[in-house]
């Protein structure tokens, strides 16, 4: 893997001018996390930022010293003034000064004690497409009563394309479980457009693959074996796959003994698919609405351009609210191919 700062920074000064960031006397309030998600805030700073407060802290992936000496060291690479970026706490975090807060792991949740301190102008970037928003995340309601606009990106828009990489993705987990893919069938469990883009990029491959898309009732036969079921569901709130999932065709242990399992997005009961004689990659115990690796998982790029886009949403909802305008009425009003930003109902 090429982990060049110089080159990363250098990723990132060509997006920044691709995507036409301009983050210029603006307050952001982003996150500080460890790998790819260095240089977030980096990005910030590049783009001209007068401040970015990164939140960070402890967890599995870092430590928060570790991570502020790592964004210090790349800071002086990338030539940013010491003061510009500021590794802190979450509670130590200014929010009633930020413009533009990014609905990142360590910033959240951004719940209605955070929301009622924003000022009147700052507003919420989801930094992902608006239907994979998840109600933990962000108090809709509060955002609503003090009218703190939140947009999701459209990963699909031309600066970025980059939801296809989802694919890739997938692809990379069949690789990494050791399995002849290509040899067997593969569902793709998804009622979302992962499992359309998925199934795309396997059948561009040559890969048979399919999407059950119907929970209750998959049309699939019963006496199936030495199948893949590919779990790409990042919406439904409950167990996708377990002794009383959403997806029923595996409830009470049936027609699981045989079959290999591979997770993507949604909760799958592991001991539950292990005990009735399935197999199951990655061995990690999801939370529903979760992915099982986000596209860091594809290199620092995927997170640049992802992040990148992010930015340029909040930066837009920024200039609009300053104007006074209606932020739902102006997507609409823009031609199609500027609409980077996505409407979310709330």
């Amino acid at each position: 893997m090429i982990n060049n700062i110089e080159f990363h920074i250098n990723t990132i000064n060509k997006e920044i001018q691709k995507q036409n960031l301009d983050l210029s006397n603006l307050t952001i309030i982003t996150e500080a996390a460890s790998g790819p998600f260095l240089y977030t805030p980096i990005i910030a700073a590049i783009a001209n930022a007068k401040a970015v407060y990164s939140i960070s802290k402890n967890s599995k992936y870092g430590l928060f010293e570790d991570i502020k000496n790592k964004i210090n060291e790349i800071q002086q690479i990338a030539g940013i003034e010491s003061n510009q970026i500021i590794v802190t706490d979450r509670h130590e975090a200014p929010f009633e000064s930020a413009d533009i807060i990014t609905n990142l792991g360590f910033v959240r949740p951004l719940d209605r004690n955070i929301i009622k301190r924003l000022k009147k102008t700052a507003v919420i970037p989801l930094m992902f497409e608006s239907w994979e928003y998840r109600e933990r995340d962000i108090d809709l309601k509060a955002c609503r009563d003090y009218d703190i606009p939140v947009l999701g990106t459209n990963e699909d828009h031309p600066s970025i394309d980059l939801f296809r990489y989802s694919g890739l993705l997938a692809i990379k987990l069949l690789i990494e479980s050791n399995i002849d893919f290509f040899s067997r069938k593969i569902n793709i469990i998804s009622n979302n457009k992962f499992g359309i883009v998925i199934n795309e990029a396997l059948n561009k491959l040559g890969a048979k693959s399919k999407i059950l898309s119907n929970y209750s009732n998959p049309n699939i036969s019963t006496d199936l074996c030495d199948e893949i079921f590919l779990t790409a569901d990042n919406i439904t709130a409950n167990t996708l796959i377990g002794s009383e999932g959403e997806f029923s065709f595996f409830n009470n242990g049936k027609n699981i003994s045989g079959n290999i399992f591979i997770q993507f997005a949604g909760k799958v009961e592991i001991d539950y698919i292990q005990n009735n004689g399935g197999l199951i990659y990655p061995n990690i115990e999801l939370q529903p609405q979760n992915m099982v690796e986000t596209l860091a998982g594809l290199g620092t790029f995927a997170v640049v351009k992802l992040h990148t886009a992010g930015l340029r949403v909040g930066e837009l909802m920024h200039k609009w609210k300053i104007d006074g305008k209606d932020l739902n009425k102006i997507l609409f009003d823009l031609p199609k191919e500027f609409r980077i930003c996505q409407t979310l109902n709330y």
